[in-house]
């Protein structure tokens, strides 16, 4: 989340998803139809939604517009990282040096 407010400013959850699935050299047409649709039909995109659709509705680190409780899919959702995320992320960043 921080990367795609960072580089893009984009809320949607799909790009969100794009950003942390691409790194991992999984992406393929199957993982962009199911970014396009509700996203259980690739196991990759739904084990990532669902943990992103975790952090928005049980952490402080993450917020998010739209139902992230049974969520249609991640077109139809926006998250965002939140002021609390960012010091953890940076705190975690610190600790790795």
């Amino acid at each position: 989340m921080w990367s795609v407010e960072s580089e893009c400013g984009r809320r949607k959850s799909v790009v969100t998803l794009r950003y942390a699935i691409l790194p991992i050299n999984k992406w393929d047409k199957e993982v962009e139809l199911a970014l396009c649709n509700d996203g259980t039909e690739n196991e990759i995109v739904a084990a990532y939604y669902r943990a992103l659709c975790n952090l928005v509705t049980r952490t402080t680190y993450a917020e998010g517009r739209g139902n992230f409780e049974a969520p249609a899919g991640p077109r139809y959702t926006e998250c965002w990282i939140t002021k609390e995320g960012k010091q953890l992320l940076s705190r975690i960043h610190n600790n790795e040096q």
